[in-house]
């Protein structure tokens, strides 16, 4: 069973780079039609990250389609920008903001990006390498690592987790089960959020 994506000591490291490569898109099935059909996909992923029931069944879903990893990312990236948030920029010294930084920055490097790190993602290798060095150059400069420094590795998984396992994830009998024990059966939209987003949903994880 899939462990809770929060802090990093409580990630489970059997997720081998050697899996990585399961979770990648599967470009001839996956791809959308329209701009449209992104938006609902992306819409559909907030929502069941919103939802605990829903969510539930898709942490089950990943952990059976060896992509547990990706949720565990965008956790721990969520967890990186709590050290850029405003109470933390007006409260925090410096010096502190910039070892918090590192300190988690560092985490997110040994455990996601560097190859045949335990819970290694599938991203593009560019996109990787620009990430890698970005936070090695802070680490060595002892400047806070970049607060962007992880966006486009973090979009590029969502937009994984939607375009290509939500899709998988709809065909499945966990899914099947979710909508019987849900209140409400059928995937809850984006007209029943507020300001839904990945991000925000990630964060009210359990």
């Amino acid at each position: 069973m899939m462990a809770s994506p929060a802090l990093p000591p409580r990630l489970r490291p059997q997720f081998a780079s050697s899996q990585a490569s399961i979770c990648s898109v599967d470009s001839s099935r996956s791809s959308v039609s329209s701009a449209g059909a992104t938006v609902t996909l992306r819409h559909e992923l907030d929502a069941v990250l919103a939802s605990p029931v829903w969510r539930r069944a898709f942490s089950r879903f990943l952990a059976r389609e060896h992509c547990s990893e990706n949720l565990l990312f965008l956790r721990a990236v969520d967890c990186f920008h709590e050290s850029f948030s405003p109470e933390s920029l007006s409260a925090v010294p410096a010096h502190v903001l910039a070892a918090t930084s590192h300190s988690r920055a560092q985490y997110i490097l040994l455990q996601f990006l560097e190859a045949g790190s335990a819970n290694e993602i599938n991203l593009p290798s560019k996109q990787r390498n620009v990430a890698v060095a970005a936070i090695r150059a802070a680490l060595q400069s002892g400047k806070a690592v970049p607060a962007d420094v992880f966006d486009h590795s973090y979009e590029h998984i969502v937009e994984m987790l939607a375009q290509d396992q939500l899709r998988k994830f709809k065909k499945s009998d966990l899914y099947t089960k979710a909508a019987a024990s849900a209140t409400n059966p059928v995937l809850p939209s984006l007209s029943n959020l507020t300001h839904s987003s990945s991000r925000s949903s990630l964060s009210s994880l359990q």
